[in-house]
C-alpha cells in the first residue's frame, strides 16, 4: 500500500495524529495506536473491524492482522526499536498463537531486555535452533532457558553453530557479557568440544583472562597432549606454563613445562617455517617467563633475539615495511603504543611523561589498543592525540594507521607483555622506534633500543642486548606521585597487634619465586612478634603456597595474613599503611608496587641482580636517595629484612628521608625526566 511508508515515517517521528490520518483501514489504525502505546484504542479498532463479520471471515481477518503485526514487528526490529518490535510480535501471538510467533516474541523480548520471555517460552514447541542460540547467547544461566536448550546440546549442527559464535566472544577484551553468562558459554564449549584444540586453547585463554588460572591448567595440559607439531606444542606449552605461573604455588611444575616450551620453540626456529599471524605474534613474546625463573641475561636475550628476528622476518615478508614519509613542520612527532592507557600499572606510570612533554617542540600521539574510556584513559586523551584502536584489528591495519601520522619516534610501552605491540613494531611504522616500561626489551630488530638508566642494568647485562639500551642521565622512570584513597583495612581488622612488626608483599603470583619466599620466611622467623601480610592472585592458592613454605621454614602459619584484592588502586595504596617493611621479589622485582611503597614512605628490602627486572627496585631506591635495604646477595637480603624489622629508629629514619626526597629526588621529578627523554628523541631523530 502506498500509504504505509508515509504512515511509518509519521510513527517514527511520533506524529501520532498524522499517522492515524494516513491509516488505510481499521487494521492499520489499530497498529498505529499500538505503536503509539495506546493498547486499549488498538483493541477497540480491531474489534470494530470484525464486528459485522461472520465467524469464518473474522478468523481470516484475524490471521491477516497477525501477518501485518509480524511484518511491522520485523520493520521496527530492523530499525532498532526493540520494545516496539516486541509489542507487535506479542500481539501477533494473541491473534495467531503459533509456536513460530511465540518464538519471535521471546527473541524480541530478550533483545529489548524484557522479562516476559520466560512465560512466553513455555508456549514454544518444536524445533527452533535460532531461538536456542539466542537464549544461549543472552540468558544461558536461567533455568527455563537451560531446559529449552537441553535437547539441542547434542545436535552436531547446533554445536558447530554455537562454537563458531562463542569461541571468538570468549577471547574478546573486554568480554561482551557479564561473567555469569560467559561462564555458561565456557561450560557449554567444554561439554561439546572436550577434544577440540580450538576449544581447549580458547578455554585456557578465557580462564586466564578472568584470573582463574588454576582452572585453565587442565585445558592447556590437554591441548599439549593433543599437539603433534612444534608450532602446536609452542602454543600449548605457553598456555600451560602461563596458567601455572599465574596461578601461583606451582613453580617447579611450571619450570618443567617451560623446558618443553623451549625445546618446541627451538624446533620451530630450526624449521624456519612461516606460522599463521596469531601464532607468530604469540611466538615472538612467549619467552617472557625466562625473566621469572632466573637472572641470566645472556641466554635470556639470546633467546629473545632469536624469537624477535624470526617474527620480524616473517611478518615483513608477509606485510612489508610501513616506514612513513618524512613529516613536515618544526615539531617532532612522537607516538606511544600500548594496551595500557587505562587503569593499569603502565598507565599510572606513563601518564607523567605525557603530561610534561613540551608541546611547543613535540606533537604527541597515543595509540590505545584497549580503549576503556576510564579516568586514566581520559587523562591520556587530554594530553595527546589519542587514537582508539583494538586488539581485534590486524597488525597491518594498526601499522597503516600509525604510518599515516608520519612519526619521527614510536615508543612501545608494553614490549614482551603485548604480542600485538611487538608485531606492530616489527612492521616499523615510524622512522625511529624504542621500547619503555613493559617487561624488558623484546629484541625486535626494528626497535633501536629501550630506555634504561645508569643503575637498572649491570655492565654484563647491558652487553647481552641486541636492542641497545638508551641510558638516560638519572632514572628510566619518574612520577609526580600517586593518588591515595581511604583505607578499608586496619591492623585490628587483621587481628595484628599495634606494636607488632608487619612485613608486606603485594605481587603477582608469577613473581613469587620459591627461593625468595623461603628467605622471607627466614626473616619472619628471626623477628619476634612479626607478621607477614601478602596479596596477589588467587587468595586461596596463595594461602596454600605461603602456608607450605612457612611450615617448611618452621614458621607458624598463624603469623601470615593473606588478603583478597582491593576495590581500587587508591584503596590499595591507602591500605599500605598497615606495613612497616616491604619485602621485594627476586629475580623479578616490583615496579609500580615499589614506587607506591616509596611514595608512601615505607622502607623496602630488595635483592639486586643483573637483568633489568632484577634491578628495578634498586634504581628506584637510589633515585629516591635511599641506600638502606639494598642487598647484593641472598644473605644480605635476609639481614636487611631482620635489621629493618628490629630497628624502629632506622625505619623512622628511612621514612624521614623518603618524605624529604619528594622535594627534589629524580624519582619524583617527572618534569626533568621528560626533558631527558626529549633530549634523547632529538638526538635519535637528528
Amino acid at each position: 500500500m502506498s500509504d504505509i511508508p508515509p504512515l511509518r515515517d509519521r510513527l517514527r517521528a511520533e506524529d501520532w495524529a498524522g499517522a492515524l490520518a494516513l491509516a488505510p483501514d481499521l487494521w492499520w489504525q489499530g497498529i498505529a495506536y499500538l505503536v503509539a502505546g495506546e493498547e486499549e484504542a488498538a483493541q477497540t479498532a480491531w474489534l470494530a473491524a470484525i464486528a459485522d463479520l461472520s465467524a469464518t471471515d473474522g478468523m481470516a481477518q484475524q490471521s491477516r492482522l497477525a501477518d501485518l503485526l509480524g511484518t511491522e514487528s520485523a520493520h521496527w526490529r530492523e530499525l532498532g526499536y526493540g520494545t516496539r518490535a516486541w509489542l507487535l510480535s506479542r500481539y501477533a501471538c494473541e491473534m495467531a498463537p503459533t509456536p513460530a510467533n511465540w518464538a519471535q516474541a521471546v527473541a524480541d523480548a530478550l533483545a529489548a531486555g524484557l522479562d516476559t520471555w520466560e512465560e512466553d517460552l513455555e508456549h514454544v514447541t518444536g524445533e527452533f535452533p535460532a531461538l536456542a542460540l539466542t537464549l544461549l547467547l543472552t540468558v544461558p544461566d536461567r533455568p527455563v532457558a537451560q531446559r529449552f536448550l537441553h535437547p539441542y546440546r547434542t545436535q552436531p549442527s547446533f554445536q558447530e553453530q554455537v562454537l563458531a559464535r562463542l569461541l571468538p566472544q570468549l577471547l574478546a577484551v573486554p568480554l561482551p557479557q557479564p561473567l555469569a553468562i560467559t561462564r555458561c558459554w565456557a561450560e557449554f564449549c567444554a561439554e561439546v568440544g572436550p577434544h577440540r584444540p580450538d576449544v581447549l586453547a580458547t578455554l585456557a585463554n578465557y580462564y586466564q583472562n578472568i584470573g582463574e588460572n588454576a582452572v585453565s591448567v587442565p585445558y592447556a595440559e590437554r591441548l599439549w597432549h593433543l599437539s603433534t607439531t612444534p608450532p602446536q606444542q609452542v602454543a600449548a606449552s605457553y598456555l600451560w606454563v602461563r596458567g601455572l605461573m599465574q596461578a601461583g604455588g606451582r613453580f617447579s611444575e611450571a619450570a618443567t613445562v617451560y623446558e618443553r616450551y623451549q625445546a618446541a620453540a627451538q624446533a620451530v626456529l630450526a624449521q624456519d617455517r612461516a606460522l599463521p599471524t596469531p601464532e607468530l605474534l604469540s611466538f615472538m613474546t612467549a619467552g617472557a617467563f625466562h625473566l621469572y625463573f632466573g637472572d641470566r641475561p645472556q641466554p635470556t636475550h639470546t633467546f629473545f633475539r632469536q624469537l624477535g628476528e624470526f617474527g620480524q622476518r616473517h611478518l615483513q615478508q608477509r606485510y612489508g615495511v610501513f616506514l612513513p614519509h618524512k613529516p613536515q613542520g618544526d615539531r617532532l612527532r612522537v607516538g606511544y603504543l600500548s594496551e595500557c592507557f587505562r587503569r593499569h600499572s603502565v598507565g599510572w606510570l606513563a601518564r607523567w611523561l605525557l603530561r610534561h612533554h613540551d608541546r611547543q617542540a613535540f606533537e604527541v600521539f597515543t595509540y590505545s589498543l584497549i580503549p576503556t574510556g576510564d579516568d586514566l584513559h581520559q587523562d591520556f586523551a587530554a594530553h595527546s592525540h589519542l587514537v582508539p584502536l583494538s586488539l581485534a584489528m590486524p597488525i597491518a591495519e594498526i601499522a597503516t594507521r600509525i604510518q599515516q601520522d608520519g612519526l619521527d619516534m614510536l615508543v612501545d610501552l608494553d614490549s614482551l607483555t603485548s604480542s600485538h605491540g611487538c608485531g606492530v613494531m616489527a612492521l616499523q611504522p615510524a622512522r625511529h622506534q624504542l621500547t619503555w616500561l613493559g617487561s624488558d626489551a623484546a629484541e625486535v630488530p626494528a626497535v633501536e633500543g629501550f630506555l634504561a638508566d645508569p643503575y637498572v642494568l649491570s655492565p654484563e647485562a647491558a652487553q647481552a642486548y641486541g636492542n641497545t639500551p638508551k641510558i638516560l642521565p638519572q632514572t628510566y622512570i619518574a612520577v609526580d606521585g600517586f593518588e591515595v584513597g581511604v583505607p578499608n583495612r586496619r591492623r585490628r581488622d587483621l587481628e595484628i597487634p599495634e606494636e607488632a612488626v608487619v612485613y608486606f608483599s603485594a605481587q603477582a603470583p608469577y613473581k613469587r619465586h620459591p627461593d625468595t619466599f623461603r628467605r622471607q620466611m627466614q626473616i619472619l622467623k628471626a623477628v619476634p612478634d612479626s607478621y607477614f601480610v601478602l596479596k596477589g592472585g588467587d587468595r586461596h592458592v596463595l594461602e596454600q603456597y605461603a602456608t607450605a613454605i612457612a611450615l617448611e621454614a618452621g614458621v607458624n602459619p598463624q603469623r601470615l595474613r593473606v588478603l583478597a584484592g582491593d576495590p581500587s588502586e587508591e584503596i590499595h595504596r591507602a591500605n599500605l599503611a598497615i606495613a612497616d617493611v616491604i619485602l621485594d621479589t627476586y629475580p623479578y622485582n616490583g615496579a609500580t608496587t615499589t614506587l607506591e611503597a616509596l611514595w608512601l614512605e615505607i622502607p623496602l628490602v630488595t635483592q639486586v641482580g643483573q637483568q633489568f627486572s632484577a634491578r628495578n627496585s634498586y634504581t628506584m631506591l637510589v633515585n629516591a636517595g635511599i641506600r638502606e635495604g639494598i642487598a647484593w646477595s641472598p644473605e644480605e637480603y635476609i639481614n636487611w629484612g631482620i635489621r629493618l624489622g628490629e630497628d624502629r629508629e632506622l625505619r623512622q629514619h628511612i621514612r624521614a628521608k623518603l618524605r624529604l626526597s619528594k622535594q627534589s629526588a629524580p624519582l619524583w621529578d617527572s618534569r626533568t625526566f621528560a626533558r631527558h627523554v626529549e633530549d634523547l628523541y632529538r638526538q635519535m631523530a637528528a
